[in-house]
């Protein structure tokens, strides 16, 4: 077998349900031996990805180090990691909720000088949620920010919730604010959706208790929410609000347009066949 069907049967290893490490791991070794296909980046991002749905995160960035070893492959070609295989490795990480790991992982990936893409990120905020860590996701996702890479509305609310379930409201909400300004100002898509729209109400209504309680929020970690910050979000929102009505409107369209024609189509074989 060629190096493309070595690459195949890894990857039907690595989606497997549940994945199968063990399999796709005997095909790379398999791989690296005399006679062997040479592996290539793709034989060891399979692997790393089968070894993180397995939940085996620790094996995983093991591999992680093999590949930035320098390891040779059998065609004189030296490999090194690439996004791919940093974010497969944080993404094991994540889950497993090692969030001191993929942390640690991603700081090493910007420092690496690859191209960056929202995905790595996303995988270190899940990892931080899963932990608990709020003030990681909040620190990952101003570096998102910093690095000025597009916001997705997963991350974003990967951040919400997190925020939440540690009884930060007004930091998921301070997290929230300047995301959808900095959209709004660059005319691009924001990185809020229908879930967003449903987490701010009750976020609101934790952040306005929080503060009563503790006189304004002074003693609060998240920082004070004030009545004017609220109205703000409600106006962002509303464009969001308005925006996600106009994309389901078009769905709604295209799927009338889809079925209209399938009716369409199946009238007109009716006619071919009873004229034939």
């Amino acid at each position: 077998p060629d190096s493309v069907s070595y690459n195949a049967a890894i990857t039907a290893h690595a989606n497997a349900q549940p994945a199968r490490p063990d399999g796709a791991l005997s095909l790379l070794r398999a791989m690296e031996g005399e006679g062997g296909a040479p592996p290539d980046n793709f034989s060891y991002n399979g692997v790393i990805s089968a070894f993180g749905r397995a939940g085996r995160w620790e094996e995983a960035v093991a591999l992680l180090r093999q590949l930035a070893a320098g390891k040779v492959a059998h065609g004189g070609e030296a490999l090194s990691p690439d996004l791919v295989s940093y974010t497969a490795a944080i993404s094991a990480c994540a889950e497993a909720g090692r969030a001191a790991e993929a942390a640690a992982l991603l700081e090493e990936l910007r420092s690496s000088g690859l191209p960056l893409s929202i995905l790595p990120f996303s995988k270190a905020i899940a990892a931080a949620a899963k932990a608990g860590e709020w003030r990681v996701a909040c620190a990952t996702l101003r570096q998102v920010s910093s690095l000025q890479l597009r916001h997705n509305a997963l991350t974003t609310n990967l951040v919400l919730r997190a925020c939440d379930a540690a009884g930060e409201p007004a930091a998921a909400l301070s997290a929230l604010l300047p995301l959808l300004r900095e959209s709004a100002a660059a005319g691009v898509a924001s990185p809020a959706d229908e879930e967003t729209l449903e987490l701010v109400p009750h976020l609101l209504l934790r952040a306005a208790e929080a503060a009563e309680v503790a006189e304004a929020a002074e003693g609060a970690e998240g920082g004070v929410w004030s009545a004017e910050d609220a109205a703000q979000l409600r106006r962002a929102l509303g464009r969001v609000e308005a925006q996600t009505a106009a994309a389901a409107a078009r769905r709604a369209a295209k799927i009338k347009r889809d079925a209209e024609d399938e009716l369409a189509l199946a009238k007109l074989e009716r006619e071919q066949t009873a004229a034939a």
